[in-house]
């Protein structure tokens, strides 16, 4: 598939690699250019094991471009995964600054995509979110700014991640599960197609649900280490 990827930072990087590495066409995307000038060497912008040789090797394949161009980006794929940052803000809160900002980038980008000519693009939010965001936050300027419709010019979605520094690449290779938050089949069966060869079990739920699952997860590891 080509898929572009927007946040190169841990989980957009290693993301990208594997990505490449199972055959697919990527595009990264990041405001930093020291990122995008890294991957653009076969250089990791991560310290990760394994991803010395393996962003070198994918770099070689011409399977992966970089850019800072989001409409370039979405032109040139059929699949967005978002992972950008969502850290604290300092009252505890979620920080959901660059979140926003990319969901004005997507919405632009997608009025530009002639959706008779391709299937609706599938835009992927991987960034932990407060459930309720995708639905309640993101998909009103994303629809705003693009003057197209979910669910029918495009598809917003959400896949969260359980990738832990140290061993990103074998937690990609074989994850607890999978799990995939899409509201129309199109969606649920493109995410399939990409991810569903993971030796785990594939659970399709809803956007919302799939939000939930992601922060039950964080919670409970936050407990354990407490």
């Amino acid at each position: 598939m080509k898929i572009s990827i927007f946040g190169l930072g841990y989980v957009g990087a290693v993301s990208l690699a594997c990505l490449a590495r199972d055959g697919h066409q990527v595009i990264g995307v990041d405001i930093d250019a020291t990122k995008l000038r890294l991957i653009s060497e076969g250089k990791t912008p991560v310290v990760e094991e394994g991803m010395v040789e393996l962003m070198r090797d994918v770099a070689a394949s011409g399977r992966v471009s970089v850019t800072t161009d989001a409409v370039e980006a979405v032109l040139g794929s059929e699949i967005s995964l978002v992972c950008v940052g969502t850290p604290s803000a300092a009252n505890g809160s979620q920080d959901q600054g660059a979140i926003l900002r990319l969901a004005a980038q997507m919405g632009k980008a997608l009025a530009q995509k002639d959706a008779r000519r391709s299937a609706p693009h599938v835009v992927v939010f991987r960034s932990t979110l407060v459930p309720g965001t995708v639905e309640d936050v993101l998909r009103p300027i994303v629809e705003r700014e693009s003057g197209k419709q979910d669910g029918v010019d495009f598809h917003l979605c959400f896949q969260p991640e359980f990738l832990r520094e140290g061993s990103s690449i074998r937690d990609y290779d074989k994850p607890p599960f999978t799990v995939v938050g899409a509201n129309a089949e199109p969606a649920h069966a493109k995410l399939q197609a990409l991810f569903g060869h993971l030796p785990c079990k594939y659970l399709p739920t809803s956007v919302r649900a799939a939000e939930m699952m992601k922060y039950c997860c964080n919670n409970f590891h936050a407990l354990k280490i407490t």
